[in-house]
C-alpha cells in the first residue's frame, strides 16, 4: 500500500461518524416481508458482466474464479493501471470535481473464488448449484466495490449525486417491485444501497487522475439461501471490508468546518493537527463496511431485493 507522508492509521471511536441504516432495512421488510430478516444476499446481472466458472471444490476448499469482464459506460479516457488490496483499475471518470480512476474487484481477489466453508446448507436445499453461487457472488462483490466502495456519489453533494446515481442505475440493479423504495426520502435515513454521502460529511476525495482510494479489501463471510412460497428463491450474502480514501489538507479542513460550524479561525488553528495546516501531503479517510444483500432473479437477471448495510467512517482524522 502506498504510504502518504501523513497519518495512515485512523482509529474508530465514539467521535467518529457512524451511519446506521435500520430505516432502509425496515422499508424493504415492509414490502418483502419476513424473508429479509435472514442474512441473505447474492447477485449477477446478465448483460452487465460476462461470467465463467472454474471447477467447484468440496470440504471447504476454494475454487478459482476466471477473470470477470465488466463493461462500463463510465469510461471517458484511456485507463491508467492501478492495483492494490483487492481492487484494480476499471475506467477513467471525469465529473464536476475532476478526473479519477474508478476501481473494480481484482479477478485474483479471494472474494472472487468460492469458499465452500462459508456456504450454509440452505443453498443446496434451495436448489442452487455451485455455479449459481459463484456467479451470484461475483456479481455482488463487483457491485459492492464499484458502486458501494467507489460510488460516483460517495463524495459529491448528497442530493445531486444520489439523484444522478438513481437515475442511471436503479433499474439496472434493483428488482422492479423495489425500485420506488429508493425514492422514499432524501434525508439522513434515506436508503443505504450504496455509500451515497447521506450525511454530507464525507470530505471531497483527491481527483488527480488516479484512484480516490489507496487501499481496499472485501471478504465474503456468509452465503445463505431461501425458497419463499411468495417471492421464490433468493441468495443472501454478508460481506465485510474497508477502504482508505485519499484526502487533501484543504478537503479535510473543509470537512472539519462542516462538522464543527461554530469553530472560529482560531479554533481551527488550535484544534487541527499541525500537518493539516501546511497544505502538503495526503491524508487518509478510512471507511469500514458491513454489507448484507438479498438477491433474486428477475427476467433471467440477478437483481437486488433488499439490503441492510452499515458504513462507519472516522470523523476525527484532523483533531488534535
Amino acid at each position: 500500500m502506498h504510504k502518504s507522508n501523513k497519518k495512515t492509521e485512523i482509529e474508530e471511536g465514539a467521535g467518529g461518524i457512524t451511519s446506521n441504516y435500520d430505516d432502509a432495512r425496515r422499508n424493504l421488510i415492509k414490502t418483502l416481508g419476513s424473508i429479509l430478516r435472514k442474512p441473505v444476499l447474492a447477485v449477477v446481472i446478465a448483460g452487465t458482466m460476462s461470467l465463467s466458472f472454474g471447477g467447484c471444490a468440496a470440504n471447504g476448499e476454494k475454487t478459482d474464479a476466471e477473470p470477470l469482464v465488466t463493461p462500463t459506460d463510465a469510461a471517458q479516457e484511456p485507463v491508467t493501471a492501478f492495483a492494490f488490496g483487492d481492487v484494480v483499475s476499471l475506467a477513467t471518470v471525469t465529473d464536476d470535481l475532476g478526473t479519477y480512476t474508478h476501481m473494480t474487484i481484482s479477478p485474483e481477489a479471494e472474494a472472487m473464488s468460492l469458499n465452500t466453508a462459508i456456504i450454509d446448507p440452505t443453498v443446496a436445499e434451495t436448489g442452487y448449484t455451485d455455479a449459481d453461487t459463484l456467479s451470484a457472488q461475483k456479481f455482488i462483490v463487483t457491485f459492492s466495490i464499484e458502486e458501494v466502495y467507489d460510488s460516483s456519489t460517495i463524495d459529491t453533494h448528497r442530493t445531486v449525486g444520489w439523484e444522478a446515481w438513481k437515475e442511471k442505475n436503479r433499474e439496472k440493479y434493483i428488482l422492479e417491485s423495489q425500485v420506488s423504495i429508493l425514492d422514499n426520502n432524501d434525508g439522513v435515513d434515506r436508503p443505504s444501497l450504496i455509500n451515497n454521502n447521506d450525511l454530507d460529511r464525507n470530505p471531497e476525495f483527491i481527483r488527480d487522475g488516479g484512484a480516490r482510494m489507496q487501499d481496499a479489501t472485501i471478504d465474503v463471510t456468509s452465503i445463505t439461501a431461501t425458497d419463499d412460497p411468495t417471492w421464490g428463491k433468493f441468495f443472501g450474502f454478508t460481506m465485510t471490508g474497508s477502504a482508505d480514501y485519499r484526502v487533501t489538507d484543504a478537503a479535510a479542513i473543509a470537512a472539519a468546518k462542516m462538522e464543527f460550524p461554530d469553530w472560529s479561525a482560531e479554533d481551527l488553528e488550535a484544534k487541527l493537527e499541525a500537518d493539516l495546516l501546511d497544505n502538503t501531503g495526503t491524508n487518509v479517510w478510512r471507511t469500514t463496511y458491513t454489507l448484507n444483500f438479498t438477491v433474486m432473479k428477475e427476467d433471467g437477471r440477478w437483481k437486488i431485493g433488499g439490503y441492510d448495510n452499515q458504513f462507519s467512517s472516522n470523523g476525527n482524522l484532523w483533531i488534535r
